[in-house]
């Protein structure tokens, strides 16, 4: 086998995963999850933050602050801006098609 070439250990792996993560996602179109993205300019929330929100879909940012521990202990967080994301993406899930 060569360098590039994946082991079957892998390729099952690879496999388990997307199987993972094609059960639980949220967003299943692809034009929604760009959206999402777009969503969370960089530099705006840590990486952790933005893939948990995306993740986890709150309705609130009280819910928000309490599944993501960081948000809550964050001073500079501005929670009419994140109730407008979290509202934003809730609608985005609802009609995506």
């Amino acid at each position: 086998m060569t360098l590039n070439t994946p082991t079957p250990s892998a390729r099952s792996i690879k496999n388990k995963t997307v199987a993972y993560c094609t059960r639980f996602s949220r967003f299943t179109d692809k034009h929604t999850i760009k959206e999402i993205r777009q969503l969370f300019p960089a530099g705006e929330f840590h990486q952790f933050e933005t893939a948990q929100l995306a993740n986890l879909v709150c309705e609130t940012v009280d819910e928000a602050k309490i599944l993501i521990p960081s948000l809550g202990k964050r001073a500079d967080l501005d929670e009419a801006h994140l109730q407008d994301l979290l509202d934003q993406m809730s609608n985005l899930r609802r009609f995506q098609t």
